[in-house]
């Protein structure tokens, strides 16, 4: 069975993140990119490859708070931004209950503009909507409210239980567990764009019981390709993805 990341794969959230980020570490309610500040804006596009969940977005954007007086182009790495959060005030998932907050209080107050944030990719996001006979699974770390609504929005209707969000701190592993259990599934092939979830996954399972696929279109850090590559993982544009889930007997 085909099971597929949100965020970096369907859709293209990074401005929606930003601003949420952004109104969770200074308790705003901005509605557009160019409000949270031009150098704000400039180091959390450049470092966002270092924060790899909901409340890492949150501490990223504090770190970004304290840079912009200074730099637009300071860029920290992985393993100075985990010391840098050793230290934080707040934890990683007190600042992932913060982020889905803000993010529904915009959602809530600025409906159209909020949905607007994020954007779909093409043309994947209207093949998979074309195809009658595939179940859309979903598995990521974002909320699952907001999944379903910015599907919903742009026409891809999820069903809530295939939705395996990141609500509560609930992890990858976790939830692609609850999946094979659930669909008692033999073999997952499983879409992220993400190379650090995909060896972080990799380690779990055997390819004998799951594909990993890295999208080469999303949120990809300079080098993350070679990594795929050297992981022996395969890099797919869209074209090619929609080949693969040709191969696995779907009517698209």
């Amino acid at each position: 069975m085909l099971v597929f990341d949100f965020d970096g794969v369907l859709i293209d959230s990074v401005e929606e993140t930003l601003v949420s980020a952004f109104n969770a570490a200074t308790a705003s309610l901005v509605v557009r990119v160019e409000d949270a500040g031009k150098n704000f804006v400039q180091l959390f596009r450049r470092n966002r490859f270092v924060a790899r969940s909901a409340g890492e977005m949150v501490l990223l954007a504090h770190w970004c708070l304290e840079q912009a007086e200074g730099s637009p182009v300071a860029v920290i790495d992985r393993e100075a931004f985990v010391a840098w959060m050793q230290q934080a005030k707040e934890t990683s998932l007190d600042c992932e209950r913060k982020l889905f907050e803000a993010r529904t209080r915009l959602a809530e107050a600025h409906t159209a503009k909020w949905l607007a944030l994020s954007k779909p990719y093409q043309p994947i996001f209207g093949f998979i909507k074309r195809c009658d006979n595939l179940e859309t699974v979903i598995l990521t770390r974002k909320d699952k409210r907001a999944v379903l609504e910015i599907g919903k929005h742009y026409g891809l209707e999820l069903k809530r239980e295939n939705v395996y969000a990141g609500d509560g701190g609930v992890g990858k592993i976790e939830n692609l567990e609850a999946i094979f259990k659930r669909f008692t599934a033999d073999k997952i092939t499983f879409v992220d764009d993400s190379i650090t979830n995909l060896l972080e996954l990799r380690q779990h399972r055997d390819a004998a019981t799951l594909e990993l696929l890295h999208a080469n279109w999303g949120y990809v850090g300079e080098g993350d390709i070679k990594l795929a590559a050297d992981a022996g993982i395969r890099s797919l544009s869209q074209e090619e993805l929609q080949e693969v889930i040709k191969r696995h007997h779907y009517i698209c």
